[in-house]
């Protein structure tokens, strides 16, 4: 690894704790998303709200070692792409979200975890 990579490295190691709240914020996101479609059923503003989120983290999760959340929320970014009030799924579209949610919060919960030496 050269200087570069090494200090790109230490940058990134830097932003995590950062990023980590951010996801924190885009679980919450998701979840009231998913909420506002559960109670008021399908709307434009929630499926909105969920194309935001995956799509910031499709472009970013994997610059902080999420590769497998970056890959799933570019998933949902795609599937959403033809998704309003009239067509969505509750199944086809939404569950893709909730899995995208539980790998948020699992990623969450292992950076909150002690480290072991």
């Amino acid at each position: 690894m050269d200087n570069s990579q090494r200090q790109l490295s230490a940058a990134i190691d830097r932003l995590r704790p950062r990023y980590v709240s951010t996801m924190t914020e885009y679980s919450e996101r998701l979840t009231a998303a998913l909420d506002e479609q559960a109670h008021v059923g399908p709307n434009d503003t929630a499926l909105e709200e969920i194309r935001f989120v995956a799509h910031r983290l499709a472009g970013t999760a994997e610059s902080f070692g999420w590769g497998e959340i970056g890959a799933h929320a570019s998933h949902v970014d795609t599937l959403m792409e033809g998704c309003d009030a009239e067509t969505c799924d509750s199944h086809r579209h939404l569950t893709p979200v909730r899995r995208l949610r539980d790998m948020l919060l699992k990623a969450i919960r292992v950076e909150a975890a002690p480290r072991r030496a």
